[in-house]
């Protein structure tokens, strides 16, 4: 997961853990990118 605008440390690291946890359930060496949010191109 990575920083958004906006973020607090809690965020992040609960789309971290939902990644982590998305890869766990599919299986062993399992790689997930954590979903962005709503990401606006500037």
């Amino acid at each position: 997961a990575a920083y958004q605008a906006g973020d607090t440390t809690i965020s992040i690291m609960a789309r971290a853990d939902d990644a982590l946890y998305a890869a766990k359930n599919r299986g062993r060496n399992r790689v997930i990118c954590a979903e962005n949010a709503d990401i606006t191109p500037e």
